[in-house]
């Protein structure tokens, strides 16, 4: 599964940097990356040190105008050319990194047989040969379970993975599954989460001819300005998205004080450190609160702060 690359392809990149800079020679800055390109195919092999210099390369060159798409394209050349060289170099490390993976699994699998033990994922795939083959054993046990479970319920279903929806659909029967879940609240992809397992059951169900789509969309929670403030922004942000966002409704009587939303927003100053820079965002927002709480009113308790990743 591992390429080893071949010097043409590297001598592919060089030519195709080299041909674009010829057509805009008078651009400043354009010479002198012809020459270190000149330097870099004399050099037999090209290191981890290399990558990082293409990799300045590509800021040294500017132009507007109609040369602007020409640099862009020779920007985006250089930056594949750049990790080309990094995979390459790289390559030793990741076949080192496979056959230790693969003698870990031997060894691992080794284990659990002396141990006669089984992991979940053993738990998941035994079950699925049980239940899913032709034979007729298989096909008994899974008629037993079909009629076990008069009703089946799975939550977070955007994050089921291959093996648990094949398990789902050996012991279902046509009309006795109840899935509930959201798209858009799919996190769970790095381990294994299958979103469009939830998206084919959606269409599947919307159609009505394996189910029905209900879409949960009132909401008892929030007061009703603060709903109309989210329908607002997700509305906007997945406006161009396959599978739009689903306006909610506000279901909860509104209470107290008039809700208020406000988006406190600072940009890094050129010199400031982050730890600076968190230090004046934790201020504005203690002024903030405080202002709040003694000029409008508010309670601490009723005040809410949401921040992006930190």
């Amino acid at each position: 599964l591992l390429e080893r690359h071949t010097p043409a392809k590297r001598e592919f990149f060089q030519a195709e940097i080299k041909q674009g800079l010829e057509k805009i020679p008078e651009v400043k800055g354009v010479p002198e990356i012809l020459e270190s390109l000149i330097r870099l195919e004399k050099k037999k092999n090209l290191d981890f040190e290399d990558a990082r210099f293409l990799l300045s390369l590509k800021s040294e060159v500017r132009a507007a105008g109609r040369q602007k798409q020409t640099i862009r394209q020779i920007q985006e050349k250089i930056l594949d050319f750049s990790a080309f060289v990094r995979e390459e170099k790289s390559l030793p490390l990741r076949e080192t990194f496979v056959r230790l993976s693969l003698q870990f699994e031997k060894n691992y699998e080794r284990a659990k047989r002396e141990r006669r033990a089984l992991d979940f994922d053993d738990l998941q795939i035994g079950t699925i040969r049980l239940l899913g083959s032709d034979r007729p054993v298989s096909q008994g046990l899974r008629k037993i379970y079909q009629e076990k479970f008069r009703e089946i319920l799975v939550d977070e279903f955007q994050d089921t993975d291959r093996l648990q929806n094949r398990l789902i659909e050996l012991i279902q029967k046509d009309t006795n599954l109840f899935i509930v879940g959201d798209l858009k609240q799919s996190i769970y992809s790095f381990r294994g989460a299958r979103v469009e397992n939830f998206i084919e059951k959606e269409k599947a169900f919307s159609s009505k001819e394996e189910g029905e789509r209900i879409s949960l969309v009132q909401n008892y929670r929030a007061r009703p300005a603060l709903i109309d403030f989210v329908n607002r922004f997700f509305e906007t942000v997945w406006r161009e998205d396959a599978l739009p966002f689903e306006l909610l409704e506000a279901r909860r009587e509104e209470e107290g004080k008039n809700p208020r939303v406000a988006r406190l927003r600072l940009e890094k100053a050129k010199d400031e450190t982050l730890d600076e820079i968190r230090m004046r965002e934790a201020r504005t927002l203690a002024e903030h609160i405080r202002g709040l709480v003694e000029n409008e009113g508010f309670d601490y308790r009723s005040i809410a702060c949401l921040f992006q990743g930190m």
